[in-house]
């Protein structure tokens, strides 16, 4: 089957191992995209650390690392982010960052497959061979996994964990000849060595009072594993700031007050970068089931505790929600609902809304309950079903998010805070790099 576009059979699974990211913090280094190792022996393996976008790759024995502006682009393309070239000129691999358009069929022609490969940490990569349709050969026909000798064709492989959907581009591994030539085949086995040698590299920094610039957060191995915390600043380079360990495999992370939230063994945590610790607030019994969800307003704690996780996906949890304060004195029960998420906090009414909901093949239910917080009682504040073809779709969808949608300003969803002075603040702008969705609360 031929591949429509570069990016439709290309996948990518990106799953952090814990204990490869902690051995490749480093602390801050002088030259920020640099070589390790040999630099001028290509008789010598090296590694190449480009620090600018948290990656690293080997640089095979008998290759070298070039400065972008020195190498022919390959066709089609413009001045990679990074190169390395092998020590006789046969071949070159360019790390590119190509709007998305450039990747289309046109102005490309497929040739054929190349050899799916993986990384340590799971990233798979699939490759493929394709030429500038300009320049393709009369008759070219797609070979499927069989390798053609086309001058001009080029490997291309594109990272999809270092894309960049705010500006529309594409980043991509490219083997080429610069010389527009026929790639030599011995270079294809250095192309995949490469390709799995990919690791992420985080160097190390602090906060502080005096820091200035953005956070944001990159999961990994969920439901077990950490999540980095890391700061750019005026230099843009990521640097790793903290981390934290999560089992709340369906809750995001709140930032609150100038510190993050997060549930670990049914305990509500809290992280202070500026000061690097971490303390625990308040704790759900383990024997009333697990924390799925969490609320913090004017320095009082919501916890909903359901079964198990799994009910979330049904909307079916018969739960029990919990409140306490910051000052962790504990956490009293408040009422049992069926519900799988706190959807807000009405201060005036003194009232929490919980939601349950299930959607498939077109059609959902939900019922949105109403939590008197002085009387402890519970009341269906809204109930909703239906299916995209039926004609009171829209009203149903409409009903809901009459209740939900006053409480989204509440908690914003966002991929990004700003450090200035001492504190973290809400900034909704999207960023330019993968990164784990936060919940900034406006209380």
């Amino acid at each position: 089957m031929k591949q429509k576009a570069l990016g439709i059979v290309s996948v990518v699974i990106v799953i952090f191992s814990i204990a490869f990211i902690v051995s490749t913090l480093r602390k801050p280094t002088a030259d920020v995209n640099h070589v390790l190792g040999a630099t001028t022996t290509p008789s010598s393996s090296s590694t190449y650390i480009f620090a600018s976008r948290n990656m690293q790759i080997s640089i095979p024995q008998g290759w070298e690392s070039v400065p972008p502006t020195a190498v022919k682009p390959a066709e089609g393309f413009g001045t990679p982010l990074f190169a390395i070239r092998r020590a006789d000129g046969a071949c070159t691999i360019a790390y590119i960052n190509e709007p998305i358009d450039r990747f289309n069929i046109p102005p490309l022609a497929q040739v054929s497959f190349g050899t799916r490969t993986f990384t340590a940490n799971n990233q798979q990569f699939d490759p493929g061979w394709w030429v500038l349709a300009s320049k393709a050969p009369a008759g070219l026909k797609f070979s499927d996994d069989t390798r053609q000798s086309i001058a001009g064709a080029m490997l291309i492989a594109q990272n999809f964990s270092d894309n960049d959907p705010t500006n529309k581009k594409w980043r991509a591994f490219v083997l080429y000849n610069e010389a527009g030539g026929i790639v030599d085949q011995s270079c294809d086995a250095d192309y995949y060595v490469t390709l799995a040698s990919l690791r992420p590299y985080f160097e190390n920094t602090s906060l502080t009072s005096a820091s200035d610039g953005t956070l944001f957060a990159q999961a990994a191995n969920r439901p077990l594993g950490k999540t980095l915390l890391l700061f750019i600043g005026a230099d843009g380079i990521p640097r790793t700031v903290g981390s934290f360990q999560s089992n709340g495999e369906y809750i995001r992370p709140v930032i609150y007050k100038d510190k993050i939230y997060y549930v670990r063994d049914n305990t509500l945590f809290a992280l202070d970068l500026f000061s690097d610790t971490e303390s625990a607030v308040d704790s759900v019994p383990q024997t009333v089931g697990t924390v799925v969800d969490f609320l913090i307003v004017k320095n009082t704690v919501f916890l909903l505790a359901a079964p198990g996780p799994a009910c979330t996906d049904t909307g079916k949890c018969q739960s029990v929600l919990y409140r306490g304060t910051l000052a962790s004195t504990g956490v009293e029960k408040v009422v049992e609902a069926e519900s799988s998420s706190i959807a807000g906090y009405d201060q005036a009414e003194n009232t929490i809304y919980l939601d349950s909901g299930y959607g498939d093949a077109g059609c959902f239910w939900n019922t949105v309950r109403r939590v008197d917080l002085t009387a402890r009682t519970v009341s269906i504040a809204q109930n909703a079903s239906a299916c995209a073809e039926e004609p009171g779709y829209d009203s149903a969808v409409k009903s809901i998010n009459a209740i939900t949608d006053r409480f989204k300003s509440q908690l914003q969803e966002v991929t990004q805070v700003r450090v200035r002075d001492g504190h973290l603040e809400l900034n909704p702008d999207p960023l330019d790099r993968n990164s784990a969705s936060l919940r900034f609360s406006t209380d």
